[in-house]
Protein backbone atom coordinates (compact mmCIF):
# COMPACT_ATOMS: atom_id res chain seq x y z
CA UNK A 1 0.00 0.00 0.00
CA UNK A 2 1.45 3.37 -1.25
CA UNK A 3 1.86 6.25 1.75
CA UNK A 4 0.40 9.64 2.11
CA UNK A 5 2.16 12.22 2.63
CA UNK A 6 1.24 14.51 5.60
CA UNK A 7 1.91 17.57 3.72
CA UNK A 8 1.03 19.99 6.74
CA UNK A 9 3.29 18.06 9.23
CA UNK A 10 6.56 17.75 6.70
CA UNK A 11 6.11 21.60 6.20
CA UNK A 12 5.91 21.83 9.69
CA UNK A 13 9.15 19.85 10.45
CA UNK A 14 11.11 21.98 7.07
CA UNK A 15 9.97 25.34 9.11
CA UNK A 16 11.25 24.53 12.52
CA UNK A 17 14.57 22.70 10.72
CA UNK A 18 15.00 26.25 8.83
CA UNK A 19 13.62 28.12 11.66
CA UNK A 20 16.60 26.64 14.14
CA UNK A 21 19.07 26.79 11.51
CA UNK A 22 18.66 30.83 10.98
CA UNK A 23 18.01 31.43 14.65
CA UNK A 24 21.27 32.69 15.72
CA UNK A 25 21.68 34.49 12.33
CA UNK A 26 18.62 36.64 11.89
CA UNK A 27 17.28 36.78 15.69
CA UNK A 28 17.72 39.81 17.69
CA UNK A 29 17.38 40.14 21.49
CA UNK A 30 13.75 42.35 22.29
CA UNK A 31 11.65 42.32 20.30
CA UNK A 32 13.22 44.12 16.87
CA UNK A 33 12.24 42.73 13.40
CA UNK A 34 14.51 41.86 11.36
CA UNK A 35 12.93 43.74 8.55
CA UNK A 36 12.38 46.62 10.02
CA UNK A 37 15.23 48.39 7.64
CA UNK A 38 14.70 45.71 4.63
CA UNK A 39 10.74 45.08 3.97
CA UNK A 40 10.97 48.32 1.62
CA UNK A 41 14.26 46.91 -0.44
CA UNK A 42 12.73 43.27 -0.16
CA UNK A 43 9.67 44.40 -2.00
CA UNK A 44 11.87 46.41 -4.43
CA UNK A 45 13.83 43.18 -5.41
CA UNK A 46 10.74 41.13 -5.55
CA UNK A 47 8.95 43.56 -8.32
CA UNK A 48 12.44 43.41 -10.09
CA UNK A 49 11.98 40.03 -10.54
CA UNK A 50 8.88 39.91 -11.76
CA UNK A 51 8.97 42.64 -14.16
CA UNK A 52 10.18 39.54 -16.23
CA UNK A 53 7.73 36.68 -17.44
CA UNK A 54 8.32 33.38 -15.28
CA UNK A 55 7.12 29.75 -15.48
CA UNK A 56 6.40 29.28 -12.21
CA UNK A 57 3.83 32.59 -12.07
CA UNK A 58 2.09 30.85 -14.94
CA UNK A 59 2.42 27.16 -14.24
CA UNK A 60 0.58 28.41 -10.73
CA UNK A 61 -2.40 30.49 -12.27
CA UNK A 62 -3.61 27.79 -14.57
CA UNK A 63 -3.78 25.11 -12.05
CA UNK A 64 -5.96 27.59 -9.34
CA UNK A 65 -9.50 27.01 -9.26
CA UNK A 66 -10.96 30.65 -9.40
CA UNK A 67 -13.51 29.60 -6.59
CA UNK A 68 -11.35 28.47 -3.92
CA UNK A 69 -9.38 29.75 -1.16
CA UNK A 70 -5.51 29.32 -0.36
CA UNK A 71 -3.15 30.38 2.25
CA UNK A 72 0.14 32.04 2.10
CA UNK A 73 2.12 31.51 4.44
CA UNK A 74 5.19 33.64 5.05
CA UNK A 75 3.27 36.55 2.87
CA UNK A 76 6.78 39.15 2.97
CA UNK A 77 5.21 41.50 1.05
CA UNK A 78 2.77 39.93 -0.59
CA UNK A 79 3.92 39.39 -3.87
CA UNK A 80 2.16 36.08 -4.37
CA UNK A 81 -0.94 36.95 -2.25
CA UNK A 82 -1.88 40.18 -4.32
CA UNK A 83 -0.93 37.72 -7.67
CA UNK A 84 -3.59 35.52 -6.30
CA UNK A 85 -6.40 38.22 -5.58
CA UNK A 86 -7.06 38.44 -8.99
CA UNK A 87 -7.92 34.68 -9.52
CA UNK A 88 -9.16 33.19 -6.10
CA UNK A 89 -12.54 34.16 -3.82
CA UNK A 90 -10.46 34.76 -0.73
CA UNK A 91 -6.44 34.39 -0.07
CA UNK A 92 -4.86 34.17 3.67
CA UNK A 93 -1.85 35.92 4.04
CA UNK A 94 0.24 34.53 7.55
CA UNK A 95 3.35 36.83 7.97
CA UNK A 96 5.26 37.88 11.71
CA UNK A 97 6.75 40.60 10.51
CA UNK A 98 5.29 43.85 10.99
CA UNK A 99 7.62 45.87 8.78
CA UNK A 100 6.69 43.19 6.05
CA UNK A 101 2.66 43.00 6.50
CA UNK A 102 3.18 46.59 6.66
CA UNK A 103 3.97 47.22 3.25
CA UNK A 104 1.55 44.21 2.23
CA UNK A 105 -1.24 45.69 3.72
CA UNK A 106 -0.05 49.17 1.94
CA UNK A 107 -0.56 47.72 -1.03
CA UNK A 108 -3.61 45.96 -0.43
CA UNK A 109 -5.12 49.44 0.28
CA UNK A 110 -3.47 51.02 -2.94
CA UNK A 111 -4.95 48.53 -5.07
CA UNK A 112 -8.14 48.47 -3.65
CA UNK A 113 -7.87 44.61 -2.83
CA UNK A 114 -11.33 43.10 -0.53
CA UNK A 115 -10.01 39.40 -0.70
CA UNK A 116 -7.11 39.15 1.17
CA UNK A 117 -7.32 38.38 5.03
CA UNK A 118 -3.32 39.31 6.92
CA UNK A 119 -2.50 37.29 10.17
CA UNK A 120 0.15 38.56 12.27
CA UNK A 121 1.27 34.61 12.91
CA UNK A 122 4.20 32.57 12.75
CA UNK A 123 3.08 29.79 11.13
CA UNK A 124 2.48 26.75 12.14
CA UNK A 125 1.34 28.03 15.09
CA UNK A 126 -1.36 30.58 13.49
CA UNK A 127 -5.23 29.90 13.79
CA UNK A 128 -7.17 31.57 10.85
Amino acid sequence: MQKITDWAALWKELVEIKRDIQKDSIETPGDTDYWESRARAYDDRVKEKWSKPDSTRKFMLSILEPHTSLIDIGAGTGAWSILFSKHLEKITAIEPSRAMRDVLKSKISQEGIKNIEVLAQKWPDCTP
